[in-house]
């Protein structure tokens, strides 16, 4: 069983686990949760041993978040988009899964794991394309939070 977090403030979180809310506020309003889930980011397609092919790149995992207008504002052109509300806290066990990273290939790159919580889930990275031969074409990256790149 993943270990359990008694939540005030978590920072971040690195590893699967429970987020164990114990305690709510009697003011609705601070019991609001802003979130960040960050999936695992897709593998690089691999390169041909005979040289003048290259792999794609992995593609990063797909990224979901709300940060309060009112202590966070995100403004400006490249601004994140964020997301239409904060969760609300319930006494509760929540549990949390990061995703990993893909698993290294000689072919086309693996995707990453999804990662997960209170709801959440952020779709992982796709795995880069590759061309493992000189006699079939360049393959495409793998659909993802965002997708690989394709191989030359």
């Amino acid at each position: 069983m993943p270990p359990l977090v008694n939540i005030n403030k978590v920072p971040n979180i690195r590893d699967n686990c429970i987020v164990n809310v114990t305690n709510l506020s009697p003011t609705p309003a601070n019991n609001a949760l802003e979130y960040l889930v960050v999936a695992g980011g897709g593998a690089g397609g691999g390169t041909a041993p005979f040289g003048g092919t290259n792999g794609g790149g992995g593609g990063a995992g797909g990224v979901r978040f709300y940060a309060s207008p009112s202590t966070n504002p995100q403004t400006g052109p490249a601004a994140p988009r964020n997301g239409p509300a904060a969760i609300t806290a319930t006494i509760s066990s929540f549990p949390i899964v990061v995703g990993a990273g893909g698993a290294a290939s000689s072919t086309v790159g693996n995707n990453g794991s999804d990662s997960s919580g209170l709801g959440i889930t952020s779709t992982a990275g796709g795995g880069g394309g590759s061309s493992s031969s000189p006699l079939s074409p360049s393959e495409l990256g793998r659909p993802g939070g965002s997708a690989g790149g394709g191989a030359d």
